[in-house]
Formats: C-alpha cells, structure tokens, sequence
C-alpha cells in the first residue's frame, strides 16, 4: 500500500515525469483513477497536482485534464495569449490613436481605423475592459481580414450585415465565432444582442397605453439593411399594428430624410407630435437643430427618447431625455468567456443569448 501523505503522491508523480514515463503533451489518468491508484482522497490528490502545477512541471485545462509541460515552458506558453479579431471598423480610415489608446489592442495590418464611434467604439471600450487579465488581446480587423482568420483564434462581429452571415458561418467552421449585437436564424451561429424591435416596441407600446397621441419615429430604415434602423422602426410598426392603429407616415422619417433641412421642422410644426423617439444618438443633432428652430410656433413640451444613453445631451439640448441603456459590458463579457473557452476547453455549444437593456425615463409622463 502507497504512503497517503501528498507529498510523496507528489514525488511518485514527479519521478514518472522526470524518467520520461510521461512526455511532454501527455495526459495524466483522471484524478479518479489517480486516487484509487494511490489510495488516497481526491483532496490530497489534487494538493500534489497543485504542487506539481506551481513547479511547472503541468498544467490544468478544464475540461481536459492535467498535462505535462516540457521542462522549459511555463504555463504562459502552454496558455499563449489568444488573439481575438473584432470587427469595429473599415479599411481606409486612419486613426492612430487607437494603439496608444487600448494597450492591448491592436490595429490591424492595412492601417484601417474606427468607421463609428457610437456603440462600436463602447463594445471596443467594454471588450478591452473584458479582456484585461485573461490572456487575450484583442486585434481590430474589418470584415475582410476577419474572413481570411489570418494570425486568429477567434472573431468578435459587431457590424455584420444580414447578406453576409453565410461568409461567417464558413468561418465558424474554422474557428470560434460570436456575433454582438446582431440576432441570426443561423442555427450554428452564436450570438449576444438586444432585440431592437422588442425593445422598441415595449417602449411604443407603453406611450400609447399611456395615452400619447403621437409619436415620430426619427432615423429608421425601411429595408432590412441596415439592420439596426430597419429592426427599431418594425418595432415602431408593430406596436402600432397591436393596438389596430395606422401608422401616420408622415411622422416616419428615415435616417436620410431627417438630413434634409426642411423635413425635421415641417414635420414638428405640422403634426405637433407628443413624443419623438431618435432611432440613435447620431440621430439627435439634426433634431436639437429643428426642435430650436421651431420652439416659439410649438405651444406645448415635446418629449424626447432616444435608442442610446444620451443623458449628456441634455446640457446641450436645455431640455430632459429618456433614453436606453445598452448592456455592452455583459456582451462583451459573455463573448468573451464563450470564446476563451471554446478556443481553450473545445468547441462548445452555440451560445444565443437576448439581454433587456435598461430605460431611463426623464420626466416623460407617457413612460411613467
């Protein structure tokens, strides 16, 4: 019978590494099998893994078991920093700034830069915060070099249109892949998002039981691309079909109508809406400008609600915004613990996941 004692399970073990019993690669038996070998409890048993661990000598991979590392690597190099491709930009825009900015982000190769600096700049932001301390660096990429996975493990899709979901299913193929902020019926794709029409819709839907009598709906899509225009103004339109009231499209103004000079204003002047909900934050400077030019022949509030956290806008605007709160640090978390483990534990599941962000509502009486 074999001494109970940890350390002399650890120097059995150690001695099989060091007569080449076990190479580097290798997996030692299941912790079970291991136990019953020795006689002796899991707990100790784990108490001479940890010391062997702490030497060095392996190295612990949930999901997998106990491996032999070489003599001269270390549990860095057997847990090399993952390189995750995010999509956040285009190709042919420069912006420096970047590489200074997220020290362990990187650019990617054709100098691109950031094409928005809405939401994807704050996933960028959340997901750099996310990866800090996880062996991971993050390499900005656009859809194209995402595609190639040159020098990858993993991609991160922020932008991706709906014509091109094929494309990352092929890639999918190859490497682990998440999608934020995107919803696909692709059955082997994954993805973390908030639904832009519920959304939309519970916050149309409460103005009008509340008894709000109209509502503009500024910056949507009436095509599916872009999808994010074109999902919160079918959430405006569905609302509005449960309740069996017609949509007044003159209160409709999509995201290039609203940069014509003349529309905002006419429409407020003309249709004296209750509400106006901006499908964006980028939305919201042509209707400050409207709102201002037109404030004297108005005679009553109008509320404002925005798909964005707006809440500095205010000081700008000299009037109180509701707006929506998006969880982007819970998506780029999740994203990237799913990713991290696929990459390091195998291929998991894919993962489908639907956040509710949070609605600040400011002094509008149709949200209370």
């Amino acid at each position: 019978m074999l001494p109970s004692g940890y350390s002399l399970v650890y120097e059995k073990l150690k001695k099989r590494l060091d007569y080449g019993e076990l190479l580097p690669g290798d997996a030692l038996k299941p912790e079970k099998e291991l136990a019953e070998e020795f006689k002796v409890s899991r707990t100790t048993l784990r108490r001479a893994l940890s010391k062997l661990e702490n030497e060095k000598l392996i190295v612990r991979r949930p999901g997998i078991g106990n491996i032999v590392c070489s003599h001269e690597s270390s549990l860095a190099a057997e847990l090399s920093p993952l390189q995750i491709g995010i999509e956040v930009y285009s190709a042919g825009r420069n912006l420096p700034f970047l590489s200074s900015a997220f020290s362990s982000v990187h650019v990617g190769a054709d100098g691109g830069g950031v094409e928005k600096f809405g939401w994807p700049m704050q996933i960028l932001s959340e997901s750099h915060k996310a990866a800090t301390g996880e062996h991971v660096n993050l390499v900005l990429k656009n859809c194209r070099e995402l595609y190639s996975s040159e020098g990858l493990d993993a991609a991160i899709f922020t932008l991706v249109e709906d014509g091109n979901y094929r494309q990352v299913a092929e890639l999918a193929k190859r490497m682990p892949v998440i999608l934020i902020n995107r919803i696909t019926d692709v059955p082997t794709l994954s993805y973390i998002a908030v639904d832009y029409r519920k959304t939309v819709y519970r916050i149309i839907h409460r103005l009008l039981t509340n008894g709000c009598g109209k509502i503009a709906f500024i910056g949507g899509s009436p095509t599916p691309l872009p999808y994010a225009p074109y999902m919160r103004e079918q959430g405006y339109r569905q609302a509005f079909a449960d309740y069996k009231l017609e949509v007044e499209e003159e209160l409709v103004l999509s995201q290039q109508q609203i940069l014509e000079s003349n529309r905002m204003p006419e429409l407020l002047v003309r249709h004296r809406p209750d509400v106006v909900f901006v499908g964006s934050k980028g939305g919201m400077v042509p209707v400050f400008a409207a709102l201002e030019s037109v404030r004297n022949q108005l005679k009553k509030p109008v509320y404002l609600i925005c798909f964005d956290d707006v809440q500095d806008y205010e000081y700008i605007a000299g009037m109180p915004i509701s707006g929506i709160v998006m969880p982007f640090g819970k998506m780029a978390k999740r994203a990237l613990q799913y990713l991290t483990a696929s990459c390091r534990n195998g291929a998991q599941p894919p993962l489908r996941e639907i956040l509710t962000p949070s609605i600040i509502v400011n002094e509008c009486p149709f949200l209370i």
